[in-house]
């Protein structure tokens, strides 16, 4: 049968009618489809899964409504992924860790709906953190780039240091930290130590109540500070040693265990090498800048027993003389007290000699002020060997010396001037001015 145009036409129309229709519908679709596919997402969310809304950061796990984002799986593995080129086993990795960020992420839930989270000891923990984040991220500012760490400077430090290569070798030994004081002093601590060994000495440690910390260490060359490192090696297995710390702070008691040769190929230690000059770099850099800021600001220890050591240390001039500050004026002032309470006593003496040889009227209610002050004299020496105890232990010996005998001769020119000095005189006549005076001064110096 033959078709003709008229009757096929109008299907012709209908389905070009039609076509149209779907092309435009198809087309919307597509444009829904690439507007989403704009959207500014990184390029590993196509196979990282969902991403949070407020973040736009693809999410790698949800734990009660709590979105753990690869971000902060990414943060938190930078450690463990050092050294590990294998894709594969990066991904074991950043999975351990994961599960560990879960574990984290939902004990601090728990946390958070406890009294724990009001508690004073959070709200210091977390002030600690952000002193701590923000000394770190103002250092890095300020230190900027750092030298960069060639073959010869790891070749330089291989050369300096072989106890930690070739010479390494494990320590096995026992440490006592001990507050020292009148009975924990090194020779009783000695004594102790020759007639009931460590284990007695630990002993009479706990019966005494004396402040002590006890533990004991396998470590390498390479783990331990150079001075017990030092100690260590001059020690045969089984010696023990005896000695303040550094800082002469605390009695250190050290019982050798073993030590064991240990050494590492230096070409397998290359790459640690180099990260712990960059360390070295870093900490010389941050020291700088420290220390520039310790030069502008203006620091004030009210107790000396916590001043740190470099403040006792560096207490001499360019010509070697003494730095007077607060200390150094405290210290000539109670080395003055040697002669100026002799001279205080010997005026009272006299006088109450004399009032009791001529039993005059109202000797008695004299001699009871004699005694008084006595006391007071007693209890202004109790004051300085207080004070005397509390200079740190690490002052310089020289300047400690000259300020001594600055103090005496501060102390004689004073008694001279108040013995035969005219305007001086009444201090002779009428004794309290003269006391009452250095309870003054002693009171003002204490205070400072």
């Amino acid at each position: 049968m033959k078709l003709s145009y008229d009757c096929v036409a109008p299907f012709l129309r209908r389905l070009i009618l039609v076509s149209c229709v779907a092309l435009i519908f198809i087309n919307l679709l597509n444009k829904d489809a690439t507007a989403q596919s704009e959207q500014p997402v990184s390029a590993s969310s196509a196979s990282s899964g969902p991403t949070s809304p407020t973040t736009q950061l693809p999410i790698v796990a949800i734990v009660n409504g709590e979105p753990i984002t690869l971000s902060q799986l990414n943060a938190a593995s930078v450690g463990a992924l050092q050294g590990t080129p294998d894709p594969r086993m990066a991904t074991s990795i950043k999975t351990r860790i994961l599960s560990l960020l879960i574990d984290q992420l939902i004990v601090t839930q728990s946390a958070e709906k406890s009294p724990i989270a009001k508690s004073p000891e959070l709200a210091q923990a977390i002030e600690r953190f952000r002193r701590e984040t923000l000394f770190n991220l103002y250092l890095n500012k300020e230190i900027g780039t750092l030298p960069v760490v060639n073959s010869r400077n790891v070749d330089a430090y291989i050369n300096d240091h072989p106890e930690f290569f070739a010479d390494r070798k494990t320590y096995h030994y026992i440490q006592l930290l001990i507050e020292p004081g009148t009975t924990s002093s090194i020779p009783n601590i000695e004594e102790v130590i020759k007639s009931e060994s460590l284990p007695g000495l630990i002993a009479w440690l706990k019966s005494n109540k004396i402040p002590n910390q006890r533990d004991l260490f396998w470590r390498g060359s390479e783990q331990i500070d150079p001075n017990v490192r030092s100690v260590l090696n001059n020690l045969k297995d089984g010696d023990i040693r005896v000695q303040l710390t550094p800082d002469a702070k605390a009695i250190l008691v050290i019982q050798k265990q073993g030590t064991y040769s240990d050494p590492i190929l230096a070409e397998d230690a290359r790459s640690g090498i180099a990260q712990r000059i960059e360390q070295d770099y870093r900490n010389q850099a941050a020291k700088a800048v420290v220390d520039s800021l310790r030069a502008k600001s203006n620091i004030q220890y009210i107790n000396i027993a916590y001043q740190p050591d470099e403040v006792g240390t560096d207490n001499l001039n360019s010509h070697g003389f003494p730095k007077i500050g607060i200390l150094e004026v405290q210290i000539m002032w109670f080395s003055a007290l040697i002669l100026l309470l002799p001279a205080a006593i010997g005026l009272f003496y006299s006088k109450t000699k004399k009032i009791i040889k001529d039993q005059a009227k109202g000797a008695y209610s004299q001699i009871l002020s004699v005694v008084i002050v006595l006391v007071g004299v007693i209890w202004l020496m109790l004051g300085a060997s207080k004070f005397l105890n509390l200079i740190p232990s690490n002052f310089n010996i020289q300047s400690l010396f000259i300020l001594n005998w600055l103090g005496i001769a501060l102390g004689l020119i004073l008694v001279i001037i108040a013995w035969k000095f005219p305007p001086a005189k009444f201090l002779n006549k009428n004794r309290w001015p003269a006391l009452v005076l250095i309870f003054a001064i002693q009171q003002i110096l204490l205070f400072m």
